[in-house]
């Protein structure tokens, strides 16, 4: 048997660093399922370094409360003249830096509003959820309701 040959290991070969890139393509995804499928979190909109926490010691709040919801929920003109009201549900993944991303709708109506539902939970503002004193990033569903129209006053 000849004898073991020491590996240079300052100038690997192309076909050495194709091997590792190759092994890199095929670990990672791989590695990624697995941490997804272990149930504690999820892969989220950040890239790989972000994980949703299903389990959190405090969760999201909207800075302002609900009522910074309401504030910012506009009644579109279009969906007042189709008579359209109710509520539209909107998933997000709040961040830890307290921003919306990944925000879908969940339960929904007219599309007028479903597009303000959307740009009212984009605007807001949250608390990151926590978990031993730090943010991670977390899911809410979040009600942005619209009121059936108020019937106009027949004068007499």
């Amino acid at each position: 048997m000849p004898p073991l040959q020491p590996i240079d290991r300052r100038s690997p070969s192309r076909a050495g660093r194709t091997s590792i890139l190759l092994s890199l393509l095929v670990v990672a995804p791989a590695l990624v399922l697995l941490l997804s499928a272990c149930g504690g979190s999820k892969p989220a909109a950040e890239g790989l370094e972000m994980y949703v926490v299903d389990s959190v010691d405090t969760a999201p709040q909207i800075i302002g409360g609900m009522e910074q919801v309401y504030a910012l929920t506009t009644y579109p003109e279009d969906a007042q003249e189709a008579n359209a009201f109710g509520t539209v549900w909107v998933r997000a993944i709040v961040t830890v830096r307290g921003r919306a991303t990944r925000m879908r709708i969940v339960q929904g109506g007219h599309r007028s509003l479903e597009r303000v539902a959307l740009e009212v939970v984009q605007q807001l503002g949250f608390e990151p959820a926590r978990v031993d004193r730090g943010p991670v990033p977390s899911e809410v569903e979040i009600p942005v309701t619209f009121p059936p129209p108020v019937p106009e006053e027949e004068g007499g």
